[in-house]
């Protein structure tokens, strides 16, 4: 039998403390915590540079890009923040927590995200409107990872899903014997990921 994690606060396995994984850009660190602050920290010293707060714990990691920190938080959105002074350019609610870290299509102008709501996001990234959202089954926590025009994440169903990344369409899905809560990797054309049935996955793209 395979027990399912609480529905109210899963954290990547990864996590240490109450800080989350950062991002280092321009000896800046950026990186959310449970306080619900994203942080912008001077890497020389610690200093705080900025820090926003959201409404609930950040356990996001950040993705950077062309001047802007997306980061998702408990609190149900994805924000994207000016990377130079912390203000909020756009958030995107869904209907979940937001626990999976955003990938980027730069080609696209699209940011992608997975939510505790079930569903993955196609986010515009100059307006921060949707584009489409695909429903899975239970949870999204795995982030996304991108591979010549496809999506790839996994689901507390136990599914690791390939979707077209400009319409949202499922490609394919593979079934496997537990929860997929860790996020996929994708080398020379092969998806990897791992499943609380304590296998290891490697699939064609």
């Amino acid at each position: 039998m395979i027990r399912r994690p609480p529905r109210s606060t899963p954290k990547p396995s990864s996590a240490a403390s109450d800080v989350y994984k950062r991002q280092i850009v321009d000896e800046v660190i950026y990186v959310g915590s449970e306080d619900h602050y994203v942080y912008a920290l001077n890497i020389q010293d610690g200093s705080v540079k900025w820090k926003f707060r959201t409404n609930r714990a950040v356990l996001s990691s950040p993705t950077f890009f062309e001047g802007l920190v997306l980061i998702g938080s408990m609190d149900w959105n994805l924000y994207a923040l000016d990377a130079s002074s912390g203000w909020a350019v756009w958030r995107y609610r869904t209907s979940g927590y937001v626990i999976s870290t955003p990938a980027v299509d730069a080609e696209l102008g699209l940011a992608f995200v997975g939510s505790a709501d079930g569903h993955m996001y196609a986010v515009d990234l100059r307006t921060g409107r949707g584009t489409w959202k695909y429903a899975t089954e239970d949870q999204v926590v795995s982030s996304p990872a991108l591979f010549e025009g496809a999506v790839y994440f996994g689901s507390v169903d136990g599914h690791l899903y390939s979707l077209d990344a400009r319409s949202g369409e499922l490609r394919w899905r593979y079934k496997t014997e537990g929860m997929v809560v860790s996020s996929p990797a994708v080398v020379d054309g092969v998806v990897y990921i791992g499943s609380t049935d304590h296998r290891i996955y490697a699939l064609p793209a």
